[in-house]
């Protein structure tokens, strides 16, 4: 009960709260309107240490993300089904074939989809070629965000460095130009991309918001 039900409602109470104190920046959001202008979906992708902010200013849009299989997966999926995400349990060391069918069964369902393109478990900053995979078999759209706090701690002992902004501290969600994939492209020449992307995006933002 305390696993499934009140520790779940705890963390996104948390989280609620937390989220209400920032001060959000969206930019470039017209750049995900023209993919679905045009009749596609998009597939955000992003960094798995720079994730909170992303919870919270996508919340109730209905996207579809995959957690693990792990009980870590299993608290992380009833958070975010409460903040209106679709969830697919799996990773690329668990489950993995069978997620990423249910994932473009959701694109043609017509969902977004997000993804942490250097998880579960690293290394950090390191994409990996599941996203490119999957813009590819569904004529979806790989858009890269990346998020910045003007404040912040640094949680040093995890893996993926995960940033948590501090309370009342200016934040900012940065999408960059989209990045489309046909079957014949070369899969690992296009996760070299979006990773290039990604770090150029980070490091633009980070750099920004220090200015404010």
């Amino acid at each position: 009960m305390f696993k499934t039900k009140i520790l779940p409602l705890l963390a996104r109470g948390v989280i609620r709260l937390f989220s209400a104190t920032l001060r959000f920046s969206l930019q470039n959001t017209h750049y995900a309107d023209e993919v679905h202008a045009k009749g596609q979906r998009v597939i955000f992708a992003f960094w798995h240490g720079r994730q909170f902010v992303l919870v919270w200013s996508h919340r109730n849009k209905g996207i579809s993300i995959m957690t693990s299989l792990s009980e870590d997966g299993d608290l992380q999926t009833r958070i975010l089904q409460g903040f209106g995400y679709h969830v697919v349990r799996g990773s690329s060391s668990r489950g993995g074939a069978r997620a990423t069918i249910a994932m473009m069964h959701k694109i043609e369902e017509g969902h977004d989809l997000a993804f942490a393109v250097d998880g579960p478990r690293g290394p950090a900053y390191e994409a990996k070629p599941g996203v490119a995979f999957l813009a590819a078999r569904t004529n979806s759209v790989i858009i890269p965000v990346a998020t910045a706090a003007q404040r912040y701690w640094r949680i040093r002992n995890t893996w993926d460095q995960y940033m948590l902004p501090k309370p009342f501290s200016n934040v900012a969600v940065r999408y960059g130009a989209p990045i489309t994939v046909s079957e014949t492209d070369d899969s690992e020449g296009k996760t070299k991309e979006l990773e290039h992307a990604l770090h150029k995006l980070t490091k633009e933002l980070d750099e920004a918001i220090k200015r404010q």
